[in-house]
């Protein structure tokens, strides 16, 4: 349901700046918010549909724009231990930009696309399992050198604590730890550097805090409507979620970095319900918060100097041992 962050050993004084942080966040929201009435526990049918318009950024240099799409793919059993899991299908694709107004550097356009899933236990939607496969190409605007990557990651989460549970409403905070083990890997052509073949490997604890602040009008593609506000703080930035019962998904999402830096922006295009009717009111769909993350990755790998030896990839669910479709 929500993205867990990684967090290398949070001290006390670190967990009291992070409080603080998030203090600050809740009494600076823009406008004044409303009451919140109670929100559910969501529901899901396969075929429900979103589809967000995708604008982020990294650095300042560094840029994607398109669209995302999510789909309610399948309901099963999580692999390790048979929890109920719902299947959440996302993919998005568009043009990306690298190295405007950075002196030194070539710009390059190009386009990139996303593919991937999350395995959501049912009984609170938080994500025990993410696959995310990122492809890029592109051209420099003077030279015409051609720059490609390849970058897929999988992270598998234990859940420790969750205290974000529904019912939501006005008064309600939350947090969330997992034990997290994901696995990465990328493969880099970016002339005049050597290709790049990056593998990295991570076990860490992951924190999340969250918290109801009220309510807030707004108008994106999809039309205008009083939206819930979730905030949602973890040591690597933070994220407004804008959440509007009748549409039962996030009108708009709004990613920033640690410093306040924008990452990411999220705005309803069109939603549809599988069975032609607008989905229920209760659904809650927390899986925005992945995109937040994307543009931060994809700079990453375009700076990154370190050479590695990559898998050599058959079948890219075949790298997860006990995904579906992968290895056992």
């Amino acid at each position: 349901m929500t993205k867990l962050y990684r967090n290398r050993g949070r001290s006390g004084p670190m967990r009291l700046v992070a409080m603080a942080v998030t203090f600050l966040l809740l009494t600076a929201l823009p406008e004044a918010v409303g009451e919140i009435a109670s929100v559910p526990r969501p529901a899901y049918s396969l075929g429900d549909f979103w589809l967000y318009r995708l604008n982020s950024t990294e650095a300042g240099f560094f840029t994607l724009n398109g669209t995302m799409n999510v789909t309610v793919g399948a309901f099963s059993g999580f692999p390790a231990n048979g929890t109920p899991v719902v299947e959440m299908l996302f993919e998005g694709e568009g043009t990306l930009g690298w190295g405007e107004g950075l002196p030194g550097t070539e710009p390059i356009d190009g386009d990139w696309r996303i593919q991937g899933y999350e395995l959501w236990e049912t009984s609170g939607y938080k994500v025990l399992r993410r696959y995310l496969r990122v492809t890029g190409t592109g051209r420099g605007q003077t030279s015409g050198q051609v720059f490609s990557f390849e970058s897929v990651n999988t992270t598998t989460n234990a859940l420790l604590l969750d205290t974000w549970t529904f019912p939501l409403d006005a008064t309600k905070t939350g947090e969330v730890s997992a034990d997290s083990v994901s696995a990465s890997w990328t493969n880099l052509t970016f002339p005049p550097l050597p290709p790049q073949n990056l593998q990295e490997n991570a076990t860490y604890r992951a924190h999340t805090d969250l918290a109801a602040v009220g309510t807030r009008e707004l108008t994106v593609p999809a039309g205008s409507w009083e939206a819930f506000v979730i905030n949602e703080s973890t040591p690597v930035g933070w994220t407004w979620h804008y959440y509007v019962p009748a549409l039962a998904a996030d009108m708009r999402t709004e990613a920033f970095n640690a410093t306040g830096g924008v990452v990411s922006r999220l705005d309803l295009l069109t939603y549809a319900h599988a069975d032609g009717t607008p989905p229920r009111p209760d659904a809650f769909p927390w899986w925005l918060v992945a995109s937040a993350g994307i543009a931060a990755g994809l700079a990453v790998a375009l700076v990154a100097s370190r050479r590695r030896r990559p898998p050599r990839w058959t079948a890219y669910e075949a790298e997860l041992p006990g995904s579906p479709g992968g290895a056992p």
